[in-house]
């Protein structure tokens, strides 16, 4: 059977093109100029006697019908890729690339990952932190974590939970020191403890608990969250924490939360993959057990207010969040 094709090159440059959005990202990818890469497009569109893509103010955007025959295009591109693995020995995605935020890995993840190993051995992690979301088009991952803002068709995204928290100390802060915490205006005789990504997070949760009259900036400044709990489990402050990461610190008595106002929010963490590829086996097992650990986290933490008689998390007015791009907002998770 004889295929009538399309130029491969021209192909090739039109699926970059269309994944990462813009000529520029694709020829770094490709490594060739962006003039190489918009002379492969007008390649391709003189191939099909149609245009291909249309001008916005964030960059190239494929017609519809472009977008549907992208689709077939990265289809056939996995089919090969899978097959040329095959052939030439190599393993085929057993290695999978995770990108995650940098206090999510240190104050979650890492102390679960024997359970994926175990539940997994055959599949060969490769983890990669940052206070950044994933960017899929920039990065050579396969999944990973990001806040989500708007979907996006070319990909695939999980929710995991959204993000309450609540202000958390040392005991021995409270215990030692002679002056009283009996409401929140009285906060502002402890130091409180933030990062310059989540200071909204405290302005919010004052506001809600009648306090927003506090100068948070008095407090003390650290580049991740995870600073801020390891600051507040040595009695440096008062941190507002994310609950799925300070349960097991209330439940052993290491941390205490001085008042009863468990706060959430419309910010969810969520999972991130390309959908062409988002039942690969590794990837695939991967959301799962995520997924089922999540919940796991989520039962427990619930169970840690109920004891501490904390009840029912109040709703909190929508956060500002900034402004998305490429379908994530930028650092809201740091």
């Amino acid at each position: 059977m004889r295929y009538r094709l399309p130029p491969l090159n021209a192909l090739r440059a039109f699926e970059a093109v269309t994944r990462c959005g813009g000529l520029a990202a694709a020829a770094r990818e490709l490594c060739i100029t962006p003039s190489a890469v918009s002379r492969q497009i007008a390649l391709l569109e003189g191939h099909f006697r149609t245009p291909l893509f249309v001008r916005d103010g964030r960059g190239l955007v494929p017609t519809p019908k472009a977008r549907s025959y992208f689709q077939s295009v990265c289809q056939a591109f996995e089919k090969i890729d899978r097959a040329s693995a095959a052939f030439g020995g190599r393993p085929l995605s057993r290695r999978l690339s995770v990108h995650t935020y940098s206090t999510f890995a240190v104050e979650w993840l890492i102390h679960r990952l024997p359970s994926f190993r175990a539940r997994h051995p055959d599949i060969e992690l490769r983890l990669s932190t940052s206070t950044n979301p994933v960017d899929l088009d920039a990065e050579d991952v396969d999944i990973g974590l990001a806040i989500a803002a708007e979907p996006r068709p070319d990909l695939r995204i999980d929710t995991l939970y959204d993000l309450p928290y609540l202000p958390v100390c040392a005991p021995g802060l409270l215990g030692g020191s002679p002056l009283p915490l009996a409401s929140p205006h009285e906060l502002r005789n402890y130091p409180l403890l933030y990062t310059r990504y989540k200071l909204f997070y405290w302005r919010d949760w004052l506001r809600i608990a009648g306090a927003d009259d506090l100068d948070i900036e008095r407090g003390i400044c650290f580049d991740s969250s995870s600073l801020t709990y390891r600051a507040a489990r040595e009695g440096a402050g008062i941190a507002l924490a994310d609950l799925l990461f300070v349960a097991d610190d209330l439940a052993d008595g290491t941390l205490v939360a001085p008042f009863g106002a468990l706060v959430s929010s419309d910010v969810r963490l969520c999972l991130v993959s390309r959908a062409r590829r988002a039942d690969e086996p590794g990837i695939a097992a991967f959301r799962q057990w995520l997924l089922d650990e999540i919940g796991v986290s989520q039962a427990h933490a619930r169970t840690v207010i109920d004891e501490l008689g904390r009840g029912e998390a109040p709703p909190a007015a929508p956060l500002h969040r900034g402004q998305p791009g490429a379908g994530m907002v930028s650092p809201a998770y740091a």
